[in-house]
């Protein structure tokens, strides 16, 4: 393209309205790079000469303007408000142009839906991107289309923060299925998808399925840039970080099992310290002392103990075996061990058995 631009510098006068497509395919071309201080000096090159040519009010000037302007910036509010403010400007004169049907209406309405996005204003991006959504199916047809599937995207990463998790897989599905048929299953695009839907499983803690996810976009990002490309390396630590998690969730489910499993044990031991006690207590005689209250009380708690076990009731507010629970229960085995341990050091017994019960949690 530079030898293009060479060429023609040296042939044609520098108004020639051929140098308008050349300075703008070079400032996309470097955007794509990156590289966008140089692209935006060609955009405005591109722009100048528009202006100089047809006058601002023509329709190219309104379209070539679109690359001029900025994107979300999360550091300048007034930034933001000065791009939707000449957005809808740039919209006005392509609409009085094409009658609101046109690919650059529907990508303007699209970076609208982005910047609404992230200021926060997500019913207002919804409605761009289902505008710009719109008027694609409209010039396209309801097609396997990549203007139509970015829509698809964009309206998926909209809902994803919504949390509408199902909403947004089905969208990103259908942008995938669009994107694979219209450039192949090795799409790049196909790869940011796969690590969108990775993101969902994550966060709707399905760590196996969203370790599958990311592992198939590393994939197919390995087959489309270098090594040490960004987005290759962002798709290892997402994978790495995937398999932690999901190595985490197998343990964690594991330790479960485990300690569901030795619960009727647990409740045994309780079941049969309560059965001596209080058989031991109604043998006895005369009045009750304050001490003999609060060992029936204790004894009472742990027969709610044994029947929450037996009934099987989830670890909450009301089991005796909760962690919020264990310095109470745990201070009740301590009072009453100082008070009535014998020769067989039961009371030495029980609370071992409750630190190990602990120690499983």
């Amino acid at each position: 393209m530079s030898k293009v631009l060479k060429i023609r510098e040296k042939n044609l006068s520098i108004s020639h309205p051929s140098f308008i497509t050349t300075y703008n395919n070079l400032g996309i071309i470097l955007n794509h790079l990156n590289k966008k201080e140089n692209s935006q000096d060609y955009f405005r090159k591109a722009l100048r000469l528009v202006e100089d040519v047809h006058g601002k009010d023509h329709p190219m000037y309104a379209q070539l303007s679109i690359n001029t302007i900025p994107n979300y910036d999360k550091e300048n509010e007034a930034t933001n408000k000065e791009s939707l403010e000449k957005y809808s400007k740039i919209l006005e004169t392509l609409n009085k142009k094409y009658n609101g049907k046109h690919p650059e209406i529907a990508k303007i309405f699209n970076n609208i839906g982005v910047i609404e996005r992230e200021m926060g204003k997500l019913q207002n991006a919804e409605k761009a991107f289902e505008k710009a959504l719109q008027i694609n199916i409209e010039i396209y047809g309801d097609i396997a289309h990549p203007s139509i599937a970015a829509c698809h995207n964009n309206l998926g990463l909209l809902y994803e923060e919504e949390k509408k998790f199902e909403e947004a897989l089905q969208k990103y599905r259908k942008a995938m299925m669009m994107f694979s048929t219209t450039a192949g299953d090795k799409d790049a695009r196909v790869a940011q998808l796969y690590q969108n839907m990775g993101h969902i499983k994550k966060k709707q803690k399905d760590y196996s399925e969203a370790e599958k996810h990311f592992k198939k976009s590393l994939t197919l990002y390995k087959d489309a840039y270098d090594p040490d490309h960004p987005n290759v390396l962002e798709a290892s630590k997402y994978v790495a970080a995937a398999i932690r998690r999901s190595s985490t969730s197998k343990m964690n489910e594991s330790s479960l099992s485990e300690e569901r499993s030795d619960s009727p044990r647990r409740s045994s031991f309780f079941q049969k310290f309560a059965d001596k006690f209080l058989k031991k207590r109604s043998s006895q005689s005369g009045s009750e002392t304050a001490a003999d209250k609060k060992k029936m009380s204790f004894a009472s708690v742990v027969k709610a103990s044994v029947k929450q076990a037996k009934e099987g009731e989830p670890n909450g507010s009301n089991d005796p075996l909760n962690e919020s629970d264990s310095p109470r229960l745990k201070s009740k085995f301590s009072e009453y061990d100082k008070k009535n341990s014998d020769a067989t050091g039961i009371g030495e017994k029980k609370k071992s058995l409750f630190a190990e019960s602990s120690q499983r949690r």
